[in-house]
């Protein structure tokens, strides 16, 4: 195996004329600093647009911050609460948690936004950070696209799973890129291995690209710096994992048994391929001739990767990461966030690659073109309105002076927005946050279409009708007629537009 280069050198094969022009130090740090402010503002400018930062949002946002205050409580997921997912998120939402004790969950759950969109900015960052031995330009192309990259900026206005996967993914490539120059390969591959085992453990599709890191560390660095990382990645998942499967029986089901229960959503390739691709949203005339554009010019980029020493192995990621979210059986608009930062290191390795072999003039065509993509995407996204807005002080104006545990068709949403959960907690109330979940989970034990709907409006109706109060968000076109009219039975205590409070008896 040939000598790796000494630091700062290019490796062999490369082409280093992107850097004739190399910016000093100065203008490497504000180039990365200002497209992490632009990701940022594509990111907060939405939602201040829509419904604001203690705004309705999607369903699973609201899940992971309640299961954080859930676990600050003492309650254990898989044990005492449902919970589809690796405890990774709910680990890293602790500070946030515990703000909200302190200021309300309604500030702390705003605070956890905020800071999704920093991490965000930091993808940004790290993206540059990676692509700098490939040249400024393609630096700052890859870094660009990936701060105003659809998928990307939609998964990160707000808190889910793929933003901090995707954090821990880029920081186990920092270490992976300092492998072959450095004096402690192997506490190098432990930290690299051990980052990717955390990755996993906020979501579990993380064991993929840990597989590909880890195939790649074996073929480049030989077998002794594979195994370290290894053990730094097995090490990481069973400290975390072990705590919360020890005596909860049904850890596995929750986490792997269950989800690969889903039924098989009906969203075919090309619809999944637009969604990876960042043209999920184009209307249907649009749409083919973009699809056909972007897999030819996301091929031809993948092989201008693979001539590179440093894009091989995003360009393993990307393949292996979009292979997950195309085979997965269920689909939601966030799973192509997946595949966003290893594209779009693909992409900014390719584009240096081939600028490195314009003219002069060409090259700044090319810039040009590609900057010019970056603002009409970011423009296209800061007019954009993010979610709804939520009567969630009026709401909980109305809970404080209700006693009992307060229930809810949307009970992580509303009891978070409502500041009602840590009282539920305090009180002993079921603890249940997840009624999508708890759907899933039918749906495994009772493939029929027809009775998985009605145990599980059955069970919504009961769990409603535990507690003294309830609070309805969702419509109830699918419960029966029975099931309608006894909750439309229940008085109304408080009516606040699209939100009710009811008496449940």
């Amino acid at each position: 195996m040939p000598a790796p280069p000494p630091p700062g050198a290019a490796p062999a094969g490369t082409h280093r004329a992107t850097d004739v022009a190399a910016p000093g130090r100065p203008a490497r740090i504000w180039v990365p600093a200002g497209l992490a402010a632009l990701a940022v503002a594509i990111r907060l400018v939405p939602v201040l647009r829509g419904g604001g930062l203690t705004g309705l949002d999607t369903h699973d946002p609201y899940v992971y911050y309640a299961g954080a205050v859930a676990l600050l409580s003492g309650r254990l997921p898989y044990r005492d609460f449902l919970f589809l997912h690796p405890p990774g998120i709910l680990l890293g939402l602790g500070p946030f948690a515990a703000a909200g004790g302190l200021l309300g969950d309604p500030a702390g759950m705003a605070a956890a936004r905020v800071g999704f969109m920093v991490v965000g900015a930091a993808n940004v960052v790290l993206i540059h950070r990676l692509l700098r031995p490939a040249g400024s330009l393609a630096a700052a192309v890859g870094a660009g696209l990936y701060a105003v990259w659809l998928p990307s900026a939609y998964v990160e206005r707000t808190v889910r799973l793929e933003g901090l996967a995707t954090l821990l993914l880029l920081l186990s490539l920092l270490f992976v890129q300092r492998l072959g120059r450095t004096s402690r390969p192997l506490a190098v591959a432990v930290t690299a291995g051990g980052l990717l085992g955390l990755a996993a453990m906020v979501k579990l599709w993380g064991l993929a690209p840990g597989a590909v890191v880890l195939a790649w560390v074996l073929w480049q660095h030989g077998l002794r710096p594979a195994a370290a990382a290894l053990a730094g990645l097995a090490a990481t998942g069973l400290a975390m994992m072990l705590p919360f499967a020890w005596g909860s029986p049904n850890w596995f089901d929750d986490l792997v048994i269950d989800q690969l229960g889903r039924d098989r959503s009906t969203v075919g390739l090309p619809s999944r391929l637009l969604g990876i691709l960042g043209m999920g949203p184009l209307p249907p005339p649009w749409a083919l001739p973009a699809l056909v554009a972007g897999c030819l010019l996301t091929a031809a980029a993948l092989a201008v990767a693979w001539v590179t020493p440093q894009g091989r192995l995003p360009a393993l990621l990307a393949l292996g990461c979009g292979l997950v979210v195309l085979a997965s059986p269920s689909w939601y608009g966030h799973y192509p966030a997946f595949v966003a930062a290893p594209l779009c290191l693909v992409y900014g390795t390719a584009t240096g690659w081939v600028a490195a072999r314009l003219p002069t003039v060409a090259r700044r065509s090319s810039l040009t073109g590609v900057g010019a993509l970056v603002v009409a995407t970011a423009a296209l996204q800061v007019v954009q309105e993010h979610g709804r807005e939520f009567p969630g002080t009026r709401l909980e104006a109305v809970l404080q002076t209700l006693p009992g545990c307060v229930t809810s068709d949307r009970p992580a949403a509303t009891l978070v927005l409502g500041n009602r959960l840590r009282a539920n907690l305090a009180a002993r109330c079921e603890v249940v946050i997840d009624l999508v979940g708890h759907r899933v989970v039918r749906e495994r034990h009772a493939p029929d279409g027809a009775s998985t709907a009605q145990d599980h409006t059955r069970f919504v109706t009961d769990y409603l009708a535990s507690g003294p109060t309830a609070v309805l968000v969702l419509s109830l076109a699918d419960f029966t007629p029975a099931q309608r009219n006894l909750i439309e039975s229940w008085p109304v205590l408080a009516d606040l537009g699209r939100v009710e409070v009811r008496a449940t008896g």
